[in-house]
């Protein structure tokens, strides 16, 4: 593994990137330089070994990488980390293997010759928990959520009857974002709003997202969206508006 950077500059804390072709690692970590602590691995066995000792917050992943074997090895990526927020570059993928690839857990998937700031725009997105993918995907990843969510009906209408009592778990300021949330919000968004830092908003995902029991902000709107499809709690004088929105798409 090797280090690329200057630590100081950080704003996140770690980023890797794995790819067997030199030019495009050089290129990406020269233009992420400042963004986090960047490493670097050229094969498929250093890159599951730095996972367990790294656990980084992003991981840039050549779709071309040696011995991946596809979407299998993504999954298998993603057992090893699941904290890791895992975008795939590829020179080419279908549409159907770029949605395997959602499927299989990653937070983004783009051409490998990205341009520098939508390469940094991503990246930025993935760190805060947001999804970088195409719009055209958006119906199916819902319509995939909600069929998931409805899979077993009984444990699903005993959700959906205890959903105010869900987020009556949180404090007033994590009902707040969590709604900001459900409306679109980015994180930058909800600290300029409620005049608070990002790294206070990030705190307060990480206590929202335990409490609600899920590991991401899709999950979060949704909770939210469901809210608002029963009418407001009864005990809550808070606004039941909501609408539920995906992060960080791109067309």
């Amino acid at each position: 593994m090797k280090f690329i950077g200057d630590e100081n500059l950080c704003k996140f804390d770690s980023l890797l990137v794995a790819s067997a072709c030199k030019t495009k690692s050089d290129r990406y970590s020269d233009e992420l330089s400042g963004v986090a602590r960047i490493f670097y691995v050229n094969s498929f066995d250093l890159l599951k070994d730095e996972l367990v000792q790294l656990e980084p917050e992003v991981l840039l992943l050549d779709y071309n990488l040696p011995r991946l074997n596809g979407v299998r090895g993504v999954s298998e990526l993603r057992r090893i980390s699941p904290k890791t927020n895992v975008v795939v570059l590829h020179d080419y993928a279908s549409d159907e293997d770029e949605w395997s690839l959602f499927k299989a857990g990653v937070r983004g998937c783009c051409p490998a010759d990205i341009d520098s700031t939508s390469l940094k725009m991503m990246v930025a997105a993935v760190s805060n928990g947001e999804l970088w993918i195409r719009r055209k995907f958006l119906s199916r990843l819902l319509a995939q959520m909600e069929q998931r969510q409805g899979k077993d009906q009984a444990k699903q209408t005993e959700l959906n009857s205890d959903i105010h009592s869900l987020l009556a778990q949180l404090t007033d300021r994590e009902y707040e974002i969590a709604i900001r949330v459900g409306s679109g919000e980015s994180n930058k968004q909800i600290a300029f709003s409620l005049e608070i830092t990002e790294r206070t908003v990030k705190a307060h995902l990480t206590n929202i997202f335990e409490k609600l029991g899920v590991t991401d902000r899709l999950n979060v709107a949704l909770i939210v969206s469901a809210e608002k499809r029963q009418g407001p709690s009864k005990v809550s004088k808070r606004p039941d508006t909501v609408h539920l929105a995906i992060l960080g798409a791109h067309s």
